[in-house]
């Protein structure tokens, strides 16, 4: 999940300027990126987009990581595109799933789904406002912004869609007065399917504090919701701390804990919550890891300099010497450890 956390941006803008880094973030490098992009990993596939000189983006396909990009022939858009990767039946090659737009405004986008092989782009029904979404079996899922500018997350199965039953208040825990969170300023800025559960991430600024909360629930369709974790963004030197790149598998939740200050990792959970590993992908406080993606036992992401105030994929500020690029890593195969 590319970041476009539209109210929650202003925070990263107050971070303070931070060290530079002791440690690099683990990978090959497989390709350099002129904008920072989305990502997608299933079976061994790799989804991307690449940007032209007017602003168009493309998305291309890798078969494996080290081969060579493709097209995936469906039409740019200028909206970015946000990626997952889905089988949309047992045992089918994978499809990609992404917002198609027509215009600027989330009013204009719906979910589409495209299959590797064939490249024929599908609309599916019910899904206007689609920001991100993803596929199982028969299942379409996709979160949506209301006329309203709410956030709902609303599954397709067989031409009917119904909307998931999502946490009805956010409270500010860490407030001797707590205070509901309006719900037009939550984002669902990441989401996966596998059968008939759903993982997603909500974000959200908190009205009492100058800090947001990313938190990551596990729910089944037609079930209540389950919090399974939560991070918090606080203190002047900590920029965004979000989970980004969730991937939902059987009997556990990976998602990607952006810490900056405290370190990035993946993190492995249980369906309730339980710590089942995490994987150090390094510290590098002068990159941004934007997005990533899990698959086979390794983490396909993508960075970006960390500097408010500068175009993406350039350098720093004039008197820092930061490397000003944005790139596609593969981390090889990881192993979590406890």
């Amino acid at each position: 999940m590319f970041i476009p956390v539209r109210r929650i941006a202003a925070l990263t803008l107050a971070a303070a300027a931070l060290p530079g880094s002791a440690d690099a973030l683990v990978g090959t490098k497989l390709t350099t990126l002129n904008q920072p992009t989305d990502v997608a990993a299933r079976d061994g596939a790799i989804a991307y987009t690449e940007t032209d000189a007017q602003g168009q983006q493309s998305i291309v396909v890798r078969a494996r990581p080290g081969a060579t990009a493709r097209p995936l022939g469906v039409p740019p858009q200028t909206r970015p595109f946000t990626l997952r990767l889905s089988a949309f039946t047992s045992g089918s090659a994978p499809g990609l799933a992404y917002p198609r737009c027509t215009g600027a405004d989330p009013s204009s986008c719906t979910l589409a789904f495209t299959p590797l092989t064939s490249g024929v782009e599908r609309i599916v029904p019910g899904t206007r406002g689609a920001l991100r979404g993803a596929a199982s079996g028969s299942r379409f899922v996709a979160a949506v912004e209301s006329a309203a500018g709410i956030p709902r997350i609303v599954v397709t199965e067989h031409g009917r869609t119904r909307a998931l039953r999502l946490p009805a208040r956010r409270i500010d825990v860490g407030n001797p007065k707590p205070a509901t969170i309006d719900p037009k300023t939550i984002d669902v800025t990441d989401l996966d399917l596998l059968g008939d559960r759903i993982a997603y991430v909500l974000t959200y600024q908190v009205p009492t504090a100058p800090r947001a909360e990313s938190e990551l629930w596990l729910q089944r369709i037609g079930g209540p919701p389950q919090l399974i974790a939560r991070i918090g963004t606080g203190g002047a030197s900590s920029g965004l701390r979000s989970f980004l790149g969730i991937r939902l598998l059987r009997d556990a939740v990976v998602a990607y804990r952006q810490g900056r200050d405290q370190g990035n990792a993946l993190v492995k959970l249980s369906p309730r919550g339980k710590a089942q590993g995490r994987v150090n992908l390094g510290q590098d406080l002068s990159t941004d890891l934007v997005d990533g993606a899990y698959d086979r036992g390794r983490y396909v992401y993508v960075t970006a300099p960390y500097r408010t105030g500068q175009p993406p994929c350039q350098g720093g500020s004039p008197d820092e010497q930061w490397p000003g690029e944005c790139a596609l890593y593969d981390s090889g195969l990881l192993a979590f450890k406890r």
